[in-house]
């Protein structure tokens, strides 16, 4: 099972299981909570423009996706964070970056929760 789930490259289904005592079922039910939660969430940093609400946005992402274990969104999250600190730093390349990132670990989040369940 852990050759198959090596395919994942947005996020570490291992690692999770790992930390939830291999229980399939939560497992599930985290991901599929965190990706509707997610996609709630890039749509509302989308229609954010103002530096403070972009980097609450981006801080609250940052941790759901550290606690998925989904670290490359997790460090654009916090890049974004840290830049919405900065007066001086353009944000929208690396909000773009993170958009992209989430879509993609989504993805994989939805192909995963395709797979037959083995607790």
């Amino acid at each position: 099972m852990t050759d198959q789930l090596s395919a994942f490259h947005h996020f570490d289904p291992v690692a999770l299981r790992d930390d939830l005592m291999d229980d399939g079922t939560l497992t599930r039910e985290i991901l599929q909570r965190a990706l509707v939660w997610q996609q709630e969430t890039v749509g509302t940093l989308e229609a954010t423009n103002d530096r403070p609400g972009q980097g609450k946005i981006a801080h609250s992402l940052r941790g759901m996706l550290a606690q998925i274990h989904a670290h490359p969104a997790a460090q654009m999250a916090g890049a974004l964070e840290r830049a919405c600190k900065s007066d001086g730093t353009p944000l929208d390349t690396l909000r773009q970056q993170l958009i992209a990132e989430v879509g993609q670990l989504c993805a994989e989040l939805e192909t995963y929760l395709k797979r037959p369940t083995a607790n």
